[in-house]
């Protein structure tokens, strides 16, 4: 929210603490911190996903039933079972 909506308050439901440690509670060995900025936040769909495979080469993905990504959100389920094909 602070690259999105700046000088909105920001309330937090978890420190980053309490997200690895559940995050290690479901077997999560390692967990990468993307940095986003204004820049990411204007990349489509498309890039931002290369760029954080260029960032963190990946070859699964984890995440939530209401993702979106991307320049207005372009990105979601269905974009990503559609980048899946094209890179698998």
């Amino acid at each position: 929210l602070e690259v999105l909506s700046p000088g909105q308050p920001v309330c937090r439901l978890t420190s980053e603490a309490q997200k690895l440690k559940q995050l290690a509670s479901y077997g999560f060995s390692v967990v990468v911190d993307v940095p986003f900025d204004a820049a990411m936040s204007a990349l489509s769909a498309d890039a931002f996903l290369k760029a954080v495979q260029k960032m963190v080469p990946f070859s699964s993905l984890v995440v939530g039933s209401d993702v979106s990504f991307g320049k207005n959100r372009e990105g979601n389920k269905d974009f990503l079972s559609k980048f899946n094909n094209e890179f698998s």
